[in-house]
């Protein structure tokens, strides 16, 4: 399965509660961009009043959707940055601050994977969001070599920088 969303017409979201403090932004983003935006959620149901916000459950779907999206945007758990990786997908990554797993993935990713792109979350508006997608690249194409050396390197940074805060 190889990503083929270029010119999607949606943009999709993988719910954290902190994203939902960011609505107003990456509605705003999507409609610049000329797109709608699926929400999906995972366990909890909840409905998003907006007309360009679909909600959708996790599920089948899920993984076809990331493969037709314009933009893939979640806040940096593993397991959907390495779907998003493995099809070749646009990543743009909202770590939720205080989060270490998710702060570290999401440097792992931008350092290794040419199509993601980090915000935080406190950062996070249209303009930055557009500005920061023109900085993508390699899209429908995942190739990681190993690189276990440059990865301890970044965990030790990260470590470093954030129990130093």
């Amino acid at each position: 399965m190889v990503w083929d969303g270029s010119n999607s017409d949606y943009i999709m979201v993988y719910h954290r509660e902190s994203l939902m403090s960011k609505l107003d932004e990456l509605v705003e983003f999507a409609e610049q961009e000329g797109c709608r935006i699926k929400w999906y959620i995972g366990g909890e149901s909840f409905d998003i009043d907006h007309a360009l916000v679909e909600v959708c459950p996790a599920g089948k779907q899920f993984v076809a959707d990331m493969k037709h999206c314009r933009y893939f945007i979640t806040a940096s758990g593993a397991s959907t940055i390495g779907e998003a990786c493995h099809i070749g997908a646009p990543l743009i990554l909202i770590p939720e601050k205080g989060q270490i797993e998710g702060e570290l993935n999401s440097k792992l990713t931008d350092f290794y994977y040419d199509n993601a792109c980090t915000l935080p979350m406190k950062d996070v508006t249209a303009d930055k969001l557009t500005k920061l997608t023109t900085q993508l690249s390699g899209y429908s194409q995942c190739s990681v070599e190993d690189g276990s050396q440059e990865v301890a390197k970044i965990i030790n940074e990260f470590l470093k920088d954030y129990y130093s805060a």
